[in-house]
């Protein structure tokens, strides 16, 4: 019954944390934290965070891809860039801004000489500006890095 109990209040702890954005928990009590001394939950609770990031990571690579192609498509039709994602959103291109949950605000867009950047802050939970992250060999990593952004576009170059 004891363990029952505890396997019960893991799992509506862990429902809690998986329902809210990573920006919303990132000063919250470790999942680990909250793990009981029972061998048998530990040995079966998910291991990091990462895990209870995953679907949105997954939901805002959608949300970028389609805010892409939505982007491209204006830039065909007008001959320029939309200057914000609102003028796309007013053009009627998308429905929705979509939202970064490691900021909690839009996905960012700007402009520049070449083109435009898309990007979400990232798991680190700061701008850095459009900074694509790279892994420890230099290479471009689109999550899980300790500094740079999530770069949807421009697409990197491996």
């Amino acid at each position: 019954k004891e363990t029952l109990h505890d396997v019960d209040e893991v799992y509506d702890c862990y429902a809690n944390l998986a329902s809210q954005m990573p920006v919303n928990r990132q000063n919250a009590e470790p999942f680990e934290n909250k793990i009981t001394n029972n061998l048998f939950i530990k040995m079966f609770y998910p291991p990091d965070n990462r895990t209870l990031n995953l679907s949105f990571m997954y939901k805002v690579d959608v949300d970028a891809t389609v805010t892409i192609i939505s982007i491209l498509r204006f830039k065909y039709d007008n001959n320029i860039y939309p200057e914000t994602l609102q003028q796309l959103k007013e053009a009627g291109y998308i429905s929705e801004i979509p939202i970064d949950p490691f900021s909690g605000k839009e996905i960012a867009y700007k402009l520049t000489k070449d083109g435009f950047t898309l990007y979400s802050f990232g798991s680190d939970f700061d701008d850095d500006g459009g900074k694509m992250n790279v892994n420890k060999n230099g290479k471009p990593y689109l999550w899980d890095a300790k500094d740079g952004d999530a770069v949807f576009w421009p697409v990197a170059r491996h």
